[in-house]
């Protein structure tokens, strides 16, 4: 599949390639593309919706999601961890 629909590739891909004025710069796994935000800012690329929203509190994440089910995950465990919302 080609496409330059971020938010669908980890749906969809279990390898990215990403090609720049016909030359291969990259080869790996979704994950390993996107959070690599150097790979993005040379491509004038950027990382799918739930990634961009965590990646100020990647220091203090396991891992960065990629999908909205990760984010929803994540959210989870935060709001667990947290008196947030309990009275």
């Amino acid at each position: 599949m080609a496409t330059h629909n971020v938010d669908i590739v980890p749906y969809f891909a279990e390898k990215v390639v990403v090609l720049k004025e016909g030359k291969m710069v990259f080869s790996g796994s979704p994950y390993e593309f996107f959070v690599e935000t150097s790979n993005l800012e040379f491509l004038n690329l950027r990382a799918p919706t739930p990634t961009e929203i965590f990646i100020p509190y990647r220091a203090s994440l396991e891992k960065l999601p990629l999908t909205r089910e990760e984010a929803q995950v994540l959210l989870k465990i935060y709001f667990k961890k947290s008196s947030y919302g309990t009275h």
